[in-house]
């Protein structure tokens, strides 16, 4: 935890931006794989003790519990230190801020599939990683690895998990990785577009709130990027993930960077020269 808290995203890019003055590919590489292990095994060990509170819970006397009880409210499962990943809420209330179940239907029934449904999602995020640790520094850069890194530490997520199991959640197992490795087919980014795709991941990171999600709507919607039939039906952090893995995809250069964000509503004026 410590390493992780001594290495954030910030000094890994100061770090990143000098070795790309000086020209040095493998320097970069050997930065962003050093960001990437250690922030992963960070959130595994906090994803392990995430667990283990659960079955110390479950082993209890109580017929009845709550969602407070078990830290699942306001960050409370991740919480304590700050690192650049690990420790932003990873659940919220799964019913409301005071919920309660039934001991038995919860831990013997329900519980273990939300589990298997968190750890599916985090071997879809994990691939991503381990694929760019495999690619050259202008095949997988930083601020793509810290994307990565954001869709690991929230596929830890009780809630998502939840709605997983209310649909079809046998056919999200066993298409998950397939689906993953299909999703992710697409062109290598110039280094022209590192930077303003950042400026794009801020803006849509702005939004991922109930003010946001009709700009979000629109951009995923006919008429402009196109890649949701129904906006209304998804939640704003779903719908900036849509955009998210879109960007990672197909913004390959500063034209379709520009381009894409051409539509977009920017009050705020985050994205820049790119409108």
């Amino acid at each position: 935890m410590k390493a992780a808290t001594d290495y954030p995203f910030e000094k890994a890019m100061a770090e990143w931006s000098t070795r790309g003055l000086a020209n040095d590919l493998n320097g970069q590489r050997t930065v962003r794989d050093k960001y990437i292990i250690l922030q992963m095994r960070a959130i595994d060990a906090r994803y392990r003790a995430f667990l283990t509170g659960l079955a110390q819970q479950s082993r209890g006397t109580s017929l009845v519990l709550d969602v407070a009880t078990l830290g699942l409210t306001g960050g409370a499962s991740f919480a304590a230190q700050k690192t650049a990943h690990i420790l932003s809420s990873g659940a919220t209330a799964v019913v409301g801020g005071r919920a309660a179940f039934n001991k038995d239907l919860f831990y013997e029934r329900t519980l273990p599939a939300l589990i298997d449904e968190m750890n599916t999602a985090r071997t879809k995020a994990q691939a991503s990683l381990t694929a760019g640790i495999g690619r050259t520094a202008d095949q997988y850069n930083l601020a793509m690895a810290d994307i990565d890194l954001s869709r690991y530490q929230d596929a830890a997520n009780l809630d998502t998990a939840l709605q997983q199991l209310t649909g079809a959640a046998a056919a999200h197992v066993e298409a998950a990785n397939a689906l993953y490795t299909a999703d992710f087919k697409g062109c290598l980014p110039k280094s022209e577009v590192y930077l303003p795709r950042g400026k794009m991941i801020t803006y849509l990171n702005s939004l991922t709130n109930d003010a946001g999600k009709p700009t979000l709507a629109k951009i995923v919607g006919p008429g402009n990027l196109g890649l949701v039939p129904d906006p209304a039906a998804k939640t704003p952090q779903e719908l900036a993930d849509v955009i998210r893995q879109y960007i990672t995809v197909k913004v390959c250069d500063l034209a379709s960077a520009k381009q894409v964000a051409a539509t977009w509503d920017d009050p705020n004026h985050l994205l820049g020269d790119l409108k």
